[in-house]
């Protein structure tokens, strides 16, 4: 099979198309010829040497996938060969077949095609853990989410927008404003030009989802209201930060860190279900929907990691690979 290969991992490292072999798959798996897949920040970061993946897994980029099975192991009754699904993976989805875990797949909906199914697993995922499975957002809140141009962001205001919750979120270009307010965010601040905290009241927000980190955390820390929630998802500006325990303490804060990739089979598979179970006549309605920024085939992959490092996008960006 075709897969990419990140050849000389580090900061300069060059992804390769190369031959190998079609990857085995257990008892509890799914075989999938992958037709499409989308990028992530988490692809940038082990190509540059900074997030090995889980180990066990694959060093083939990629978390997931939508395509065609083509076998299925022996304990797996859902699926058939010839179904059409999507799902998340550890890694292994930048290749023309790749083994996912049956209970981290679902039917593609007739009315969708790859690429809005290659782009929804990990942000469904996050977005559903990170807002309501830990940040138990409900209707009449403020969530205050960063980055409206990114996969996470730009579904999540669309789900907290269609449960009544009022939106403020955060972009770096004034033409990504209103891409946002056309997702119904109430408020979206060009981060470049104004610093956010300025245009937030303080002790108004009942919960933050933040990829950022660094100098970020105090602000954060201001802008929450007494026992509401700070999710720390990413800290693309730095993990280690000073902070005023006082604060914390005064307002009765919570600080929930939440990762997704380094999560047991089964603890995936419990937040996969979850979320469908919650979320899936919504998504098979198109009221909630991933947004894709653009597409690339497989030969461009290089093209396509460009795009994501400029920051330019805003939605997902997919890759069609067979």
């Amino acid at each position: 099979m075709r897969y990419v290969h990140i050849e000389n991992p580090g900061s300069h490292s060059r992804l390769v198309i190369e031959n190998g072999p079609t990857p085995e798959y257990s008892e509890s798996q799914i075989l999938v010829r992958v037709k499409a897949t989308a990028l992530n920040r988490a692809d940038i970061m082990q190509r540059y040497g900074k997030y090995p993946p889980p180990a066990g897994e694959s060093d083939i980029l990629g978390l997931e996938i939508a395509g065609e099975v083509v076998e299925v192991g022996a304990h797996v009754t859902q699926f058939k060969p010839g179904d059409k699904v999507y799902g998340l993976v550890g890694s292994g989805a930048y290749a023309e077949f790749c083994p996912v875990e049956a209970s981290l797949a679902q039917h593609i909906p007739s009315t969708w095609d790859y690429t809005l199914a290659a782009a929804l697993p990990e942000a469904l995922m996050t977005v559903y853990a990170s807002l309501f499975d830990l940040g138990t957002l409900k209707s009449g809140q403020t969530l205050l989410i960063h980055g409206a141009g990114s996969g996470i962001a730009s579904l999540a205001i669309q789900m907290a927008k269609l449960i009544g919750v009022h939106v403020i979120t955060t972009v770096g270009t004034d033409d990504k404003i209103d891409k946002a307010k056309k997702l119904s965010a109430d408020q979206v601040i060009n981060y470049r030009k104004q610093d956010f905290e300025d245009l937030i009241e303080d002790h108004s927000v009942d919960l933050i989802i933040d990829f950022i980190g660094g100098d970020y955390f105090n602000k954060h820390l201001h802008l929450l209201k007494p026992q509401s929630k700070l999710i720390q998802i990413a800290c693309l500006k730095g993990s280690t930060v000073e902070c005023n325990l006082a604060l914390i303490m005064r307002k009765r804060l919570q600080i929930i860190g939440f990762v997704l990739r380094s999560q047991s089979i089964e603890e995936k598979s419990k937040l996969w279900r979850e979320a469908h179970n919650a979320w899936t006549k919504y998504l098979e309605a198109k009221k909630i929907i991933p947004i894709i920024d653009s597409e690339f085939k497989l030969e461009q992959i290089e093209e396509a990691h460009q795009r994501i490092q400029s920051g330019v996008h805003f939605g997902k960006i997919v890759v069609h690979v067979d």
